[in-house]
């Protein structure tokens, strides 16, 4: 049987490393190749190469096997996880803070990120944008204006979600490319719904003009 016993982070940390981040360091030392923890003190992030090649494995929720695109799917479901390897790559990305909204597995992760630390943070920085660090399709992706709110916000989250990304509120056009292997695809601008009136057309016939539904 496995030993799956926390241990200390390299470098004195208080915290402790979760089994497959110390098989992969003791694996990357075996080989010489170099391993880097990108998300210490935690150590669920690590970036390993041989001199020639580079990549990036994730441990905890996410996949640690670089069998298949399971690992490049698992980094990307995870929004703090992806923030920090686009990060890693010199690619520009928003201020991201991670908090967990339950207790579950809170001796394997470093302190300052539980619920409380939410809403000091929130307390601190609002209004924030919020939404869950696992979620898809705007699901909870939310500005959240004051402490209230997001005490109200926390409350709509649980228990089906157990994590959450805060980040500043940022306006503009929004852009999205779609990538593949490398390669743009598709790129696209997100824009909001508008009517522009004669002053008198009614509403719902502009709407239908447009092409629109109004609900």
């Amino acid at each position: 049987m496995r030993d799956h016993t926390p241990r200390p982070v390299p470098g004195g940390s208080a915290h402790s490393l979760n089994g497959h981040a110390r098989l992969a360091l003791g694996a990357a030392a075996r080989l010489g190749y170099q391993l880097r923890l990108l998300d210490l003190p935690d150590g669920y992030l690590l970036d390993v190469s041989d001199g020639r090649r580079q990549g990036v494995l994730a441990t905890g929720s996410a996949s640690p096997y670089a069998l298949n695109d399971a690992r490049s799917f698992c980094l990307a479901r995870d929004k703090a996880f992806t923030a920090r390897v686009l990060a890693h790559v010199g690619i520009a990305t928003i201020p991201t803070a991670l908090f967990f909204l339950t207790d579950a597995r809170a001796a394997y992760r470093s302190p300052g990120r539980e619920r409380v630390d939410a809403l000091a943070y929130v307390a601190a920085n609002a209004p924030v944008f919020a939404k869950p660090n696992q979620g898809a399709r705007g699901a909870f992706a939310e500005i959240i204006p004051d402490l209230p709110a997001f005490t109200a916000y926390l409350d709509r989250l649980e228990p089906q979600v157990e994590a959450v990304v805060l980040q500043p509120v940022l306006r503009g056009r929004e852009h999205r490319v779609l990538c593949l292997q490398g390669q743009a695809l598709a790129w696209y601008t997100k824009t909001l719904p508008h009517l522009v009136g004669d002053g008198a057309t009614p509403l719902e016939s502009l709407a239908a003009r447009a092409g629109l539904t109004l609900t």
